[in-house]
């Protein structure tokens, strides 16, 4: 469970440094056993202005450890009102190093 605040006035929407006026989440995941696989699946509610309705999305998704250093992420999310996008779609990879020098111990020998 997740959720913030900001105070102050409301912003334009696509003004620098935008954020919702509130948001509030609920997630849940379940690691595949053997498989590196992770699923998850949130429904979160937001509210960009004060002016505007409160945006409900559900969103799916998957990330699986395809190397000891490699992430592949998979996303889907779809409104549940009518504000806000339809349909997102989200897809990451990333890659995990470290610069031996900058790390602690024995590992920069």
């Amino acid at each position: 469970m997740n959720g913030a605040v900001t105070f102050g006035r409301d912003r334009p929407l696509g003004a620098a440094e935008s954020s919702p006026k509130w948001w509030s989440g609920l997630a849940v995941d379940r690691t595949l056993v053997r498989q590196s696989t992770v699923l998850i699946a949130e429904v979160y509610a937001l509210r960009a202005l004060s002016s505007v309705p409160v945006e409900v999305n559900a969103a799916l998704g998957l990330r699986r450890q395809l190397t000891p250093y490699t992430v592949l992420d998979l996303g889907f999310a779809r409104r549940l009102r009518e504000v806000g996008p339809d349909l997102e779609v989200t897809i990451g990879l990333s890659r995990a190093f470290a610069i031996a020098g900058l790390m602690g111990g024995n590992a920069g020998r």
